[in-house]
């Protein structure tokens, strides 16, 4: 009876001890294998993380399809080529596939030039899957694919492991048919960075060779399983001057102005590390207009030294004015100023649409459009039984005329005071970065203006022919 009783009290004690420890263990920050390496993989510009406004690097999502093919173009120095792509091109390679409208915009050109390489590939069902899971074996099959390596799919992450010169441990840990973290991503990636490629030169040094890397940012990398060498203390660096700042953009909705740097930057600035204030100058205002405004992001390229700053504007008058930044960086300021035209953001739409007669319909749109698109006669349907003949761009680069044909007779393609839809599909603003999608215009048609000669030529001593200003329906007598 007494040992029961014993063996009673010490369950009680267990259970209070557990209890009251529960609610620390769940307000403990979950820590992740790879958190430093993320932080100099973010330093070095290979993994960007969630925020624009600074480091943040999500270790514990899912990884998926698109943010890995992403690293694994800048790993090996190819993401600078794939943003090249216009949004044209981007766009038709992805429409393809028939889950296109699920990659995300920031990622669509990544994933194409990706998909144009070779390097990702559809489903039998006709898909790409940006959002699908990634898997260790899949992550580390694409890296070994860029080296040119020989490898069992199931073996991957082991295989990868040898190849980086890494334990057994890193390669069990790589070597997964399940999805995977982008803690795991981080892992791989870094210990990528040590390997040879194709050249035989090590993936850190050929970025740095290309300038992809800065020689003083190549120096953070230590290699996964080798601890960091302690270093004496010593009094921090100073801040580099900032040497010069232009305005690259702006409108009424955000401003970008980027500053360039005097020396390389050991880590990448934060928005936290600038003050800007606005000047505006206008016709309008003979005081300067001075505005505070914040730094809601940084994107900075350590090859160029240069810092992009994003922040938003108050102005949105339509007319020339000047504006004067005023930026600091940690106390050393730069003057950037330029004169510029301040507009509303306006989205690719058609402004206007009417019949001009019963077999001309006159088009106008709310930007400049893309020649090739806007004159492609397929990008207009939906009236049954008539085609486009033409499709024309008139010089004002807005305005498209669409001269129209009746398929089966001779009759006017349009009838007089009848509604119709237009479908207006795939056209894009003059720096194919807009697109219409697919746009039903509604117009009715109302031809008031009678038919006139245009001219009369006489053939022989029996014949005249007549040009009238439109297609006419001869009547019988």
């Amino acid at each position: 009876m007494k040992n029961f009783k014993k063996i009673i009290l010490s369950l009680c004690i267990a259970v209070l001890l557990v209890s009251s420890t529960a609610p620390a263990i769940q307000g403990m920050a979950l820590s992740y294998e790879y958190e430093n390496q993320s932080r100099i993989l973010y330093d070095l510009g290979l993994y960007k993380g969630i925020s624009t406004n600074g480091f943040e690097a999500d270790l514990g999502s899912t990884l998926n399809r698109e943010t890995g093919i992403i690293v694994l173009l800048r790993l090996f120095g190819q993401e600078s080529e794939a943003l090249k792509m216009t949004s044209y091109e981007a766009d038709s390679i992805v429409k393809k596939f028939t889950d296109y409208r699920s990659v995300d915009v920031w990622a669509k050109k990544q994933v194409a030039y990706a998909i144009q390489k070779g390097f990702a590939k559809g489903y039998p069902d006709g898909s790409i899957r940006p959002k699908g899971d990634l898997t260790g074996n899949e992550y580390c099959a694409l890296i070994l694919s860029q080296l040119g390596k020989t490898f069992e799919f199931v073996e991957a992450g082991k295989t990868f492991a040898q190849t980086a010169s890494l334990g057994v441990t890193f390669g069990n840990s790589f070597s997964t048919n399940t999805p995977i973290i982008k803690d795991v991503l981080i892992g791989i990636s870094y210990g990528a960075l040590n390997t040879p490629n194709k050249d035989g030169k090590k993936i850190l040094d050929a970025l740095r060779d290309s300038g992809a890397i800065t020689a003083n940012k190549a120096t953070l990398y230590i290699p996964l399983g080798v601890s960091p060498t302690p270093t004496p203390s010593a009094s921090p660096a100073p801040t580099p001057p900032v040497t010069s700042g232009t305005i690259s953009s702006v409108n009424a909705e955000k401003a970008k102005i980027t500053v360039v740097f005097g020396q390389d930057l050991v880590t990448s600035p934060t928005a936290a590390d600038f003050t800007l204030s606005q000047s505006l100058f206008s016709s309008t205002e003979p005081t300067p207009v001075v505005k505070a405004l914040d730094v809601t992001g940084v994107q900075y390229n350590p090859t160029s030294r240069t810092a992009t700053l994003t922040t938003y504007t108050v102005f949105a008058l339509p007319s020339e004015q000047t504006l004067k930044y005023l930026v600091s960086y940690k106390g050393s300021p730069v003057v950037a100023s330029n004169s510029i035209i301040i507009s509303s953001s306006i989205p690719l739409g058609i402004e206007s649409i009417r019949a001009n007669n019963l077999h001309q319909i006159s088009l106008s749109y709310t930007l400049s459009v893309d020649k090739a698109s806007a004159e492609l006669n397929t990008n207009y349907s939906g009236i049954p039984g008539v085609e486009i003949l033409s499709a024309t761009l008139q010089s004002d680069n807005k305005t498209v005329l669409l001269n129209l044909f009746r398929i089966d007779d001779n009759t006017p393609p349009l009838l007089q005071n009848t509604e119709y839809s237009l479908i207006i599909r795939n056209i894009y603003d003059v720096n194919k970065q807009n697109n219409t999608n697919q746009l039903v215009q509604t117009f009715k048609t109302s031809d008031t203006i009678n038919p006139s000669v245009k001219a009369v030529t006489v053939l022989g001593t029996y014949g005249l022919r007549i040009e009238f200003s439109e297609p006419v329906k001869p009547l019988q007598a």
